[in-house]
């Protein structure tokens, strides 16, 4: 039997494609989530929630499955149907994103934080604006918001001003509202208590972007698209 770290809820997982599986396991020790991966195909009784493969649920049997009407089970194919079934678990069973909020320090590297509906689910940094890009792309697709949301720090220098009109361009194009914040104390300023992530190293770079994604003032930006 297999586990992870830090949740109530009772989860089994019945996952056979190897590389869901791998990322299932990343996300379960990035948030932290408990889970367990029971002996055998039989031994799924008592559990509140399942998340298996199509492969699993065939092998399983639906009939199984109407055993244990408590249990709710998810049914993922890619990685963008785990991390929806992740947040799910993790924030309580909400079906529907209303918002996500990412909050950008930007520096040597682009330090960044995301909130899906104030969980914390992406925490980090990137050498490049398109890793950072890809990441929001990922994010919106999978979850599907009703609105989303960048908040970006105002930079001092010439050369991260330089950068900045990039990730304004590309934010937008993302499908964002880009919001230009005033990022003074965003580093000293105490973190507040937030579900999500927590095996995350928070550097004063991560610490910054957070508080600039929980920031209320900013002034929208918006930018012209190329023909």
């Amino acid at each position: 039997m297999a586990s992870g770290s830090g949740q109530y809820l009772r989860i089994c997982v019945f996952i056979y494609d190897p590389r869901l599986l791998r990322i299932f396991k990343e996300l379960a020790m990035s948030f932290p989530l408990n889970y367990s991966i029971p002996d055998t195909l039989s031994n799924i009784t008592g559990y509140d929630v399942a998340i298996v493969d199509k492969e699993a649920l065939r092998m399983i049997g639906s009939s199984t499955l109407r055993q244990n009407k408590n249990c709710t089970v998810y049914v993922v194919g890619n990685e963008e149907d785990l991390i929806r079934v992740v947040l799910r678990v993790i924030s309580g069973g909400s079906t529907d994103v209303q918002h996500i909020i990412a909050g950008v320090d930007l520096g040597s590297k682009i330090a960044y934080a995301i909130l899906a509906d104030d969980v914390l689910i992406g925490a980090g940094a990137v050498m490049t604006l398109d890793e950072f890009l890809n990441i929001l792309t990922k994010l919106k697709r999978a979850l599907r918001p009703l609105r989303a949301v960048v908040k970006v720090g105002l930079p001092s220098s010439d050369a991260l001003y330089q950068l900045l009109l990039r990730l304004l361009e590309g934010v937008t194009a993302s499908g964002y509202e880009v919001y230009v914040i005033d990022e003074s104390r965003t580093t000293s300023k105490p973190l507040p208590q937030f579900k999500g992530l927590k095996n995350v190293r928070i550097t004063k770079d991560i610490s910054a972007a957070i508080n600039i994604a929980l920031r209320e003032s900013g002034v929208r930006v918006f930018t012209e698209s190329k023909a």
